[in-house]
């Protein structure tokens, strides 16, 4: 307030005086005393808003595209309960707190609901040179964050292409013993994802295709403007993408309610084919490393020698391209290991313990002190202590 405008309210105030030596009243303005008071507000406005959070369900998932220390994240609404994450990591938001936070945890057994910069906030905060290269038709540029199903897919590759009627087999079984041990919390998707569809000639489609009746309406309006071979196969590419992007929406609306989700599609062939789409899945390798003892089981499957060309494809990749490589002489044990994997999965998915863990409100000065050797204080800690 200006100095003048003080004076003449202080004035104002003094002419309201009982008597002529009572005190007017004083206008002061303590900024610090304002400041922390905004502050607890804000606080305490925070700390009802994340025990809220608890009752919530996940509104959707991103998979990190860049680092973020949440320690050092000074403007975080609670400082000790702001999330730090790694490239690579998976995380479930369950609100939007403000235009520069959200409400989430990260998909870990034993992690918590915490504050998390919105890709907003983290794009001011993250240089350009940390961003990844745009190899991806999905990624975009200077994105911190890729939306990705609730619960990331699973897909079954190997031993051989999944062509082969060793493969099918094999992974008809998995499917049908996975079911069973997850009885509810699994289910099953036939899906046409990362089929792409070719000419038989110009404008002309394999029949049986879906979209092809569209596809042909667009070619034969477009042919009296000269329509190239290369316009075609562009429209072609747009109806593919069309395609996917509905596949990919059934997807994630298999997985809004966090089950998990095993995937069958005879076109996802190796980790480079599922990379193109933002799926982000549990890729599970089963391995057959010795040819001999795979050429048996092609014979006795009756396949055709040529299968072998798909397992050598997939042994030669590294074992970081998958989620889980299973090697195992028996069916049982390779079931069991992937059963395994997959039950941590899904505690981390659906965490036991409560979504929060006590939140440490600040203490008051107090003039009273309380030596730590008297039975007072050791019944006080008691009483104040969070469970």
């Amino acid at each position: 307030m200006h100095s003048i405008a003080r004076e003449q309210l202080q004035k104002y105030l003094h002419s309201y005086k009982r008597t002529l030596r009572e005190e007017g009243l004083p206008i002061r303005h303590d900024g610090k005393k304002i400041h922390e008071e905004t502050k607890r507000a804000m606080r305490l406005r925070a700390e009802e808003i994340l025990m809220r959070t608890v009752n919530t369900r996940v509104a959707f998932a991103v998979r990190c595209l860049v680092s973020y220390d949440g320690s050092l994240d000074y403007e975080s609404p609670l400082t000790t309960f702001t999330i730090s994450f790694n490239t690579g990591d998976f995380l479930h938001i369950y609100t939007r707190y403000s235009i520069d936070w959200w409400i989430g945890r990260k998909v870990e057994e034993g992690e918590t609901l915490s504050f998390i910069p919105t890709a907003q906030r983290l794009t001011r905060l993250t240089p350009l040179h940390e961003y990844p290269e745009k190899n991806d038709s999905f990624i975009e540029e200077s994105n911190p964050f890729i939306v990705v199903p609730s619960t990331r897919p699973i897909v079954l590759l190997g031993p051989c292409g999944q062509e082969s009627l060793l493969t099918r087999r094999l992974h008809t079984a998995l499917r049908l013993t996975l079911t069973r041990k997850f009885n509810g919390r699994i289910r099953m998707l036939k899906t046409t994802l990362g089929e792409r569809k070719q000419t038989q000639s110009f404008g002309v489609l394999v029949a049986g295709q879906q979209v092809a009746g569209q596809i042909g309406q667009v070619i034969r309006s477009t042919r009296n403007r000269g329509m190239t071979r290369q316009d075609t196969e562009a429209t072609i590419d747009t109806f593919n993408e069309f395609s996917d992007e509905k596949e990919m929406q059934m997807i994630t609306s298999m997985t809004n309610d966090l089950s998990l989700l095993i995937l069958q599609s005879p076109f996802l062939q190796t980790p480079i084919d599922i990379s193109k789409h933002p799926l982000a899945p549990i890729t599970i390798l089963v391995k057959i490393s010795n040819r001999k003892i795979l050429a048996k089981l092609l014979r006795k499957t009756g396949c055709p020698n040529s299968d072998l060309a798909g397992a050598d494809a997939l042994n030669v990749m590294p074992s970081s391209a998958f989620d889980m490589v299973v090697e195992d002489g028996s069916l049982d044990g390779a079931t069991n290991k992937i059963s395994e994997y997959l039950e941590k999965y899904w505690l981390a998915v659906h965490p036991p313990h409560p979504l929060i863990g006590p939140i440490d409100t600040p203490k008051k000065e107090s003039n009273i002190s309380l030596r730590p050797s008297t039975p007072a204080h050791k019944k006080l800690s008691q009483v104040f202590r969070f469970k």
